[in-house]
């Protein structure tokens, strides 16, 4: 019984198990394509959203805002863009003004950098809009001199230029061929002074200003230079007309004649010819510049000498006993100059090099009548020359001609009278020889007062001023004759 109700209840427990499994398999069945299509679709939309990441990424790209002074004039696709057009025009605008310093307000520009999706440039439109606010400034410096706009420049640099070029013309040359400004081909001369530049300056005050301008107000460094060193003074030119003379020019334009002389080099001992052409012109500049030179030279120290009378010794000749030898001395004096001309000469120290050596000299006395002492007076009281020993007419001159109120004539030296009488040339003529080698010849007498072989002794009264022989008027020609060779009185005379 036992056993049956076991397999009757184990019967029963089985069906109930099979018929669960049942109902759960036809479940199972029932919602199987359900389940799938949610997991696909899932995937699917997993799928997209990554897509959409990439292509929106793959879109987006970096633009740039452009201002010009906080305002937006545009967008472009790389900021080169802008800069290569700034650069191409500040080069068209310098090239158009070579002789001015040009400033491009491209300071002004400024950038904003963006990332968009699709986003859009235009980099024509926004350099057309730059185009329309870009704009160029003259920058010059102003050249001030005491205290008044002179010149504008280019900049600095040419301030510069203009000021060491008008200071360069009174650099010492010693001081130039030391640092290397100027090379000067040259023999160099031991007893040249040496000039050593201690200060250069301005006289007046100079100050520059940097100003923008007008590029046609900025002047060329010829121009300035010009400016400064002439003053704005004009060429002045004069024909020399008869009667004129050095010294009467000089005091009809109002100058020296040593400014006439130092502008007109070719004059020589005052000779003027009618049509001659002078340069008058005097140069103020505008700029004066002061130096200080320490000059550097050496001096000789003369020696000193010591006379014996001699009585048995000629008058007038002399006989070296221990002959004398000059010293030298270094000199050194600081000089002052303005543009060149010495105003002021201070001495500053002296240091004997070598010291002179004293001569001594006998020197006769003894009279010896008819023989000259070799020192001519002038034969002429209050003498007054109308013409010079040298070149005239073609010719030349071998004597001097005198004029004077006191028309006496007066041997120059002691001698012998040699000739007294007439030449054609000469008219009446005395000639004198003074027994040292030395013949004094007076021509163009009116009157002789010693005959042929007399003595005469220096001062004494050999004739009258005439106007006798080729002679132009009344006056004394007269002549020293040295061993044969015609000499110039005037290095005799005193």
């Amino acid at each position: 019984m036992n056993n049956l109700w076991g397999k009757i209840r184990n019967h029963a427990l089985t069906a109930k198990l099979n018929s669960a499994v049942t109902s759960v398999v036809s479940g199972l069945n029932r919602h199987k394509m359900p389940i799938i299509k949610g997991v696909a679709a899932a995937a699917l939309i997993g799928g997209l959203t990554v897509a959409g990441h990439e292509y929106v990424k793959a879109n987006t790209n970096e633009i740039y805002h452009v201002y010009f002074a906080d305002e937006h004039i545009g967008t472009v696709s790389d900021p080169e863009v802008v800069e290569e057009y700034v650069i191409e025009k500040t080069r068209e605008i310098v090239a158009a003004n070579p002789h001015a310093h040009m400033v491009v307000n491209s300071d002004e520009i400024s950038f904003q950098k963006e990332k968009k999706y699709k986003g859009e440039t235009d980099d024509e439109a926004a350099l057309t809009q730059l185009a329309g606010k870009l704009t160029a400034t003259a920058i010059g410096v102003e050249l001030i001199i005491d205290g008044k706009v002179y010149a504008i420049v280019k900049d600095q640099e040419t301030v510069d230029q203009i000021l060491a070029q008008v200071a360069n013309k009174y650099i010492p040359e010693t001081e130039q061929q030391r640092s290397g400004d100027v090379q000067i081909l040259s023999v160099h001369n031991e007893e040249e002074e040496q000039a050593e530049l201690m200060s250069i300056d301005f006289v007046e005050e100079v100050a520059t200003k940097t100003v923008e301008t007008d590029p046609e107000a900025i002047e060329s460094i010829e121009s300035v230079l010009e400016r400064i060193e002439t003053g704005g003074v004009k060429p002045t030119k004069y024909i020399v007309k008869e009667g004129d003379t050095i010294l009467g020019i000089a005091r009809k334009f109002g100058l020296t004649a040593q400014q006439i002389y130092d502008r007109n080099p070719w004059i020589v001992d005052d000779f003027l010819q009618i049509g001659d052409e002078l340069d008058l012109t005097v140069l103020q500049p505008d700029l004066t510049v002061r130096t200080e030179e320490q000059v550097v030279e050496e001096v000789p120290i003369r020696y000193e000498t010591e006379y014996i009378e001699d009585p048995n010794l000629r008058k007038g000749r002399t006989v070296v006993v221990t002959p004398g030898v000059d010293g030298l001395k270094k000199v050194t004096y600081l000089v002052t100059k303005i543009n060149g001309e010495m105003i002021k000469e201070e001495l500053m120290h002296e240091e004997v090099l070598q010291e002179p050596v004293k001569a001594v000299v006998k020197r006769g006395t003894l009279v010896v009548k008819g023989v000259g002492t070799g020192n001519f007076s002038w034969p002429v009281s209050n003498a007054k020359i109308t013409s010079k020993y040298g070149p005239r007419w073609g010719r030349t001159h071998r004597g001097i001609d005198i004029v004077s109120k006191n028309r006496d004539i007066k041997a120059a030296d002691s001698g012998k009278v040699i000739f007294a009488g007439t030449e054609s040339s000469y008219g009446k003529v005395v000639k004198i020889d003074h027994g040292n080698g030395y013949v004094t010849v007076y021509a163009h007498l009116s009157s002789i007062n010693v005959k042929k072989g007399e003595a005469v002794q220096k001062g004494d009264k050999i004739g009258v001023m005439g106007n006798t022989g080729n002679s132009t008027g009344v006056h004394l020609h007269f002549e020293i004759i040295k061993n044969g060779k015609h000499q110039n009185p005037l290095s005799y005379l005193n």
